[in-house]
């Protein structure tokens, strides 16, 4: 069996200068993230909504939440769009799932996808 020889370090190129190196290519990466609410208590979502429509009219409006509206369901999703995940328990919406979808890489059309999902329920 032969050996095959070794250059001596001294013998190799110098290493390139962080000036000298290429530019990595540009990386995009996405994280989309969904949270599930259930509807704890009724009738503080609605009392909520009606004060988020009057803090919020064109985001209430757009969901075509009413004056006077008695809808859970446009009032939680008026909730939802105006208020903070982490304020959300406490006016009468309660957590139930969350999912993460994160995509990363140079080429769009191929990224590495790593989804996360936890239940609470």
């Amino acid at each position: 069996m032969t050996a095959i020889p070794l250059p001596h370090p001294s013998t190799l190129p110098p290493l390139a200068t962080v000036e000298e190196q290429e530019t990595p290519p540009a990386v995009t990466v996405q994280l989309i993230e969904v949270r599930e609410y259930t509807v704890r208590d009724p009738a503080a979502v609605v009392r909520h909504g009606r004060r988020a429509r009057t803090d919020a009219p064109q985001i209430a409006a757009l969901l075509r939440h009413e004056p006077g509206a008695r809808g859970v369901h446009t009032a939680a999703a008026l909730l939802a769009a105006c208020h903070d995940a982490d304020d959300l328990d406490g006016l009468g919406l309660e957590l139930i799932g969350h999912a993460s979808w994160i995509a990363a890489g140079v080429d769009a059309a191929a990224p590495a996808l790593l989804e996360i999902r936890q239940d609470t329920r």
